[in-house]
């Protein structure tokens, strides 16, 4: 609940909240609320904004996720959960783990983010990865 109220105290202010959007759609707390005023115009009108900051960095339970530079998107985080089994009879079914690797995306040609091409820039995951 505190976290609606943050967004809708935000939304009043005309301020654009990051971090907790995801957390208050899926009605979690998340560990860190970020209010940005300076790049409102950088995300609403991407196209005649220039922005500021080298990169953004995406964070989870406190866990650097992902940072993106320009058109490039780095995700860190080796491990995601999944069903394994899956449910049966409307019953979920167990987590695992499983792991893969770092996975960089361009995202002016993908903003899907479905092809990995971190095999094919090595020199730039490194410099994401430096960040």
């Amino acid at each position: 609940m505190r976290t609606v109220r943050i967004l809708a105290v935000a939304a009043i202010l005309g301020l654009l909240v990051a971090g907790g959007v995801v957390a208050a759609a899926e009605r979690r707390q998340p560990n860190f609320v970020i209010i940005f005023t300076d790049d409102q115009h950088f995300l609403t009108h991407p196209t005649t904004a220039k922005t500021p900051h080298r990169a953004y960095f995406y964070y989870w339970n406190r866990e650097l996720e992902a940072v993106r530079s320009g058109d490039w998107k780095l995700h860190f985080h080796p491990t995601y959960l999944t069903p394994d089994p899956p449910g049966h009879g409307g019953r979920p079914g167990r987590n695992a783990r499983r792991e893969i690797q770092v996975s960089l995306f361009n995202l002016q040609e993908d903003i899907g983010e479905i092809r990995n091409v971190a095999a094919w820039h090595p020199v730039l995951v490194r410099r994401l990865e430096g960040q």
